[in-house]
Parts: C-alpha cells; structure tokens; sequence
C-alpha cells in the first residue's frame, strides 16, 4: 500500500479513521494532529474502544489541537489543554491499529498522526 506517513483523510461522520502501522515489535506512543472545525473530539483506538476526548471543546478551521500519548497531554493551538478525566491514553501496539475521530459535531476536520516503529 503506497502510502506515506503521516497520512490524512478527510473526516466525514461519524469521524476521520486512520490506519497506523506499528512496524516494530513493541507498543509505541503517536502523537496525533486534529485540525477543526469541529466540536467535542474524541481520538478512538478502534481495536480497545479506548478513548482520548474533549468534550466541551470546540475548534475552529484554524484551531490545531495537538494529543501527545508519549506524555499524555493535549495542546490547544500550543497551549496546554486537559483532556477529559474519564480519557484513556492508549497505545500502538505491534502491526495495524485504526484511529477514529469521534465528535459530536464533525464538518470537516482532518486527522494526522506520527509515531516511531518500537522494538525490544
């Protein structure tokens, strides 16, 4: 599959999804981009059902909120912004995982992702 990493789509409801792929052969943490307009996103690690959300958030087309799982932190246009208690930071196990954008209002955002392969 000739695709380049970080790769991005175009989110259509329910949310954007990517397909990460973890080459090596131990967890590793992304950090991923999601790029407004929308309101209340959630990062979905489609294999656990684990999330990573901001419920009370809303971007705007310019607004980048940035999750970074190595440090379990999120960055609203480069400034700190909690995620929800209830979140679960979640990892990239070895090989596939699907990534959704989940959110109660979604016209148009797009996600990216970056990560290193892990090995042991």
């Amino acid at each position: 599959w000739p695709l380049t990493y970080p790769e991005s789509f175009p989110a259509h409801a329910p949310g954007a999804e990517l397909g990460l792929v973890n080459g090596g052969n131990f967890e590793t943490r992304p950090v991923v981009t999601v790029t407004g307009p929308v309101t209340g996103p959630s990062l979905v690690n489609t294999a656990t059902g684990q999330a990573v959300s901001w419920a009370s958030l809303t971007l705007g087309a310019t607004d980048v909120l940035t999750a970074d799982f190595g440090v379990q932190q999120g960055y609203l246009n480069g400034s700190y912004r909690p995620a929800d208690p209830s979140s679960w930071w979640w990892v990239l196990p070895p090989g596939q995982t699907v990534v959704a954008l989940q959110a109660a209002s979604n016209p148009g955002a797009r996600i990216t992702a970056v990560w290193q392969d892990a090995y042991i």
